[in-house]
């Protein structure tokens, strides 16, 4: 599935959701933002952070508001500590990194996975 993210009624990237195996309750995913232009007009730390979660959310939704499954899947690049920060503080955990040919180099990626009981809980001031 492609989706677009929209915010401020701009859209600003697309969120794919790949390899979704209904039997399994998994898919991949991964997103891209408009970096060029979030970054000029201030909003590329919002929209990134919210993207990840809409996202997120939208992966264990049950249907027909989401996939329902119960494991989410991706890379992140080693480099990018930032992404990976974010992975960690919404449940995912990382594994070990693995190298992957392209056409013209080799790349190591870092394979995340966030599972529908590791996701953090949010609880109300009142809760907690």
């Amino acid at each position: 599935r492609v989706l677009m993210f929209e915010y401020a009624s701009r859209t600003l990237g697309v969120v794919t959701f790949f390899d979704h195996d209904p039997v399994a309750r998994s898919a991949s995913w991964g997103f891209f933002l408009d970096h060029d232009g979030t970054t000029a007009d201030g909003t590329a730390l919002l929209a990134w952070t919210k993207v990840m979660r809409e996202a997120v959310t939208y992966a264990f939704a049950p249907e027909p508001d989401g996939l329902d499954i119960d494991l989410l899947e991706g890379e992140v690049l080693p480099h990018n500590e930032s992404v990976r920060a974010m992975n960690r503080r919404l449940g995912f955990t990382e594994g070990e990194p693995y190298e992957q040919k392209t056409d013209d180099a080799v790349v190591t990626a870092i394979p995340v996975s966030l599972h529908r009981d590791d996701r953090p809980t949010r609880r109300s001031a009142k809760e907690q």
